[in-house]
């Protein structure tokens, strides 16, 4: 026979693991809070935070997302990042986000645009940063299976070839534009 106390440690272990994320409106503002698998089911406006990793030489760092990912699996990235959790900041999440899938420590994040995502697969807030990085990357097995540096060049043939992922794209395109505008 399982002791209350035994089942509360179980039942707050559970409770730990569920991740909450407000969900906001076109304007960013704060209209609820719910579960990360809640907001992914009924595909709610919320925010998301992700850092574009460049090096020294100005090559971004792309990564190819593993194939049990629940949005555009076995595609490749340009971002590291994901859902901003209930009461974090934008800054935060990207530094989380960062540091569990790349396990690296930003110092000098760069705010660069905000970008609004609206489609079937996902409906985020996302605020972009940029972190200039030459030192080890180690990728999260369970997000990623391989990356590197690569020219903007190339990456505008992983677009033309179908294999960056749709997030990816806008990122790349709102990026390119800010750049040269």
């Amino acid at each position: 026979m399982i002791n209350n106390t035994t089942q509360l440690k179980k039942e707050k272990t559970l409770q730990k693991k569920i991740e909450y994320v407000d969900v906001v409106n076109d304007a960013d503002d704060i209209v609820g809070t719910v579960s990360w698998d809640e907001m992914f089911a009924k595909k709610l406006i919320h925010r998301t935070a992700a850092v574009l990793l460049f090096n020294s030489h100005g090559e971004i760092y792309v990564h190819k997302r593993c194939d049990h990912l629940k949005q555009y699996p076995g595609k490749y990235d340009i971002k590291f990042g994901g859902a901003v959790q209930s009461a974090e900041s934008y800054e935060a999440a990207a530094r989380r986000e960062l540091f569990e899938e790349a396990h690296v420590l930003a110092t000098a994040l760069i705010p660069l645009f905000k970008l609004q995502t609206r489609s079937a697969e996902n409906n985020a807030n996302r605020m972009m940063f940029k972190l200039v990085y030459d030192g080890k990357i180690i990728l999260d097995e369970t997000e990623a299976t391989d990356g590197k540096f690569m020219k903007i060049i190339d990456v505008e043939k992983l677009i033309s070839s179908g294999k960056l992922s749709p997030s990816g794209i806008d990122v790349f395109r709102k990026f390119k534009e800010m750049k040269f505008n």
